[in-house]
């Protein structure tokens, strides 16, 4: 079931409701208010906490490359905090007006001098979420005569939660049905409550290992599992009456005495879906450094992510009145032969069983499957003794996406450039993605095929991180992000 609010309230009144012949008329519509929520935290995207590093005296500080961590003497436990950041999508767009317009240009036909218009209201929040979102350990030994060290990590690199809540839709349409010589008159006055919750986050555990082969060179390697939940429940009450020559016919009503409810009729009506997804991936990295000499280093890694493929229970009840078009209401009646269909079609009304509805057969699935990249760095770094600087260049394999429901959207990366510049505690980051979206679905020989033309674009990234150390065994560090995402993540850590 994929309607949630945002999209019923603007469909309901600002999708084309095909051609009116003077059957339907809109004399009264409430869009109510809807209060939306976007919470989230990307690792993935932002690149908060994906490395455990810090500005040392050796050349070995390339930190996307775990063989990095053989920059660490000591032992250090460090955690990585996000502060909570709140943005109003409203200080840059006008939503409210533009649903505003969208009403007036789709009612056009359906609207009369006796209809009463209240136009919806929509508040939206961004909030970047706060919390601990990762923990590090690392240790130095001996391994084979030479310097090793062993890293432990915990990291939450993925966090999404939508919530949505519509406080009442309300509209009342009016047809006209021939009966005999005559036409009756038949109103339709619809409640609708909506709410619906999606939360979707990853947990991620790593182990590593850097080892010193020589003074020049240095291995790394990082293994891992990531989990993943999905939950979802949406949920949209619907309540109504059927009006004719003074008669009202409720729907939900189970002792309604014109439906045969023992012969399989019914009148309820609304819609409700629950996902409970889980599951768990494999993630590795592999990386070397090359000391051309104590300021200039090379570096090369690959990094492996599996697809985690979430597995659980769905589920859709759905329940609609015949005559009621949703391929119109929900914005689908572009093959019609005449150009359009009527809002509420008369012709398939019962007029003794006004409130008749019918079960809806929703497809479900038991899974959702969630692709990764897999990518192949270069890195080069001077290290001076005030400025530093890196370069990498990133080629990225397979697709970042979703699969279900016989749907599946993905980015396509294609490749990655990155600089970094720093001089004394000041750090400069900017990066930039080139990636391709498509959207595809299943056909019926169990292929994807595009449904639309693909999108190219830069995903562009830049942050500024000001790290220092007190008492040279605390570190601390703060990155501002700007884009793709604006956020604020610190670091805390300690060196035994």
């Amino acid at each position: 079931m994929k309607k949630n609010v945002l999209i019923f309230v603007l469909t309901m009144v600002a999708c084309g409701f095909g051609q009116n012949e003077g059957e339907n008329n809109i004399l009264f519509l409430n869009g109510g208010k809807t209060d939306i929520t976007f919470s989230y935290y990307s690792q993935l995207i932002s690149g908060i906490g994906n490395s455990i590093g810090y500005k040392s005296s050796q050349p070995w500080n390339i930190w996307g490359n775990p063989a990095g961590m053989i920059t660490f003497k000591k032992v250090f436990v460090g955690v990585n905090i996000q502060p909570p950041l709140w943005i109003d999508p409203a200080s840059f767009e006008d939503i409210n007006k533009t649903i505003e317009e969208e009403i007036d240009n789709a009612i056009v036909d359906y609207r009369t001098e006796e209809t009463k218009l209240v136009y919806p209201s929509i508040t939206s929040k961004l909030n970047h979420k706060g919390g601990l979102y990762g923990f590090h350990f690392v240790k130095p030994i001996k391994l084979l005569n030479n310097m090793s060290v062993l890293s432990f990590e915990i990291g939450q690199p993925f966090y999404m939660n939508l919530n949505t809540y519509n406080d009442g839709f309300e509209t009342l349409i009016e047809t006209r049905k021939d009966v005999g010589d005559q036409k009756k008159i038949i109103k339709m006055r619809m409640n609708a409550l909506f709410q619906s919750n999606f939360l979707i986050k990853a947990t991620q555990y790593t182990v590593g290992l850097a080892h010193q082969i020589s003074t020049k060179t240095a291995l790394g390697l990082k293994f891992g599992q990531t989990h993943v939940s999905a939950d979802v429940f949406s949920q949209m009450k619907l309540d109504g009456i059927m009006e004719t020559a003074g008669t009202e016919y409720a729907f939900n009503d189970p002792y309604d005495p014109r439906i045969d409810f023992e012969a399989g009729e019914t009148n309820r009506l609304g819609q409700k879906a629950v996902i409970d997804f889980s599951g768990k991936g494999w993630n590795s990295q592999i990386g070397a450094l090359f000391a051309i000499n104590n300021s200039f280093v090379l570096g090369m890694d690959y990094d492996w992510h599996s697809e985690i493929n979430l597995t659980g229970d769905m589920s859709v009840t759905q329940y609609k009145i015949p005559a009621l078009n949703e391929d119109v209401l929900f914005g689908g009646n572009e093959e019609s032969e005449d150009g359009g269909e009527d809002l509420l079609d008369a012709t398939k009304l019962d007029l003794a069983k006004l409130t008749l509805t019918e079960p809806v057969q929703n497809k479900i699935y038991d899974y959702l499957l969630l692709s990764f990249p897999s990518s192949l760095g270069i890195q080069t770094s001077y290290q001076g003794k005030v400025f530093e600087t890196t370069l990498g260049v990133r080629k990225y394999f397979n697709t970042f996406g979703y699969e279900l429901l016989d749907e599946r959207y993905s980015a396509q990366l294609n490749y990655g450039l990155q600089l970094i510049m720093s001089v004394g505690i000041f750090e400069l980051a900017l990066s930039a993605i080139n990636a391709e979206l498509v959207q595809e679905e299943m056909t019926d020989t169990g292929e994807f095929e595009k449904i639309n033309e693909p999108t190219f674009l830069w995903i562009p990234g830049a942050s500024m991180n000001f790290g220092l150390f007190i008492q040279k065994s605390y570190q601390v560090s703060t990155k501002l992000f700007f884009a793709p995402t604006p956020g604020l993540g610190i670091k805390l850590g300690y060196f035994f």
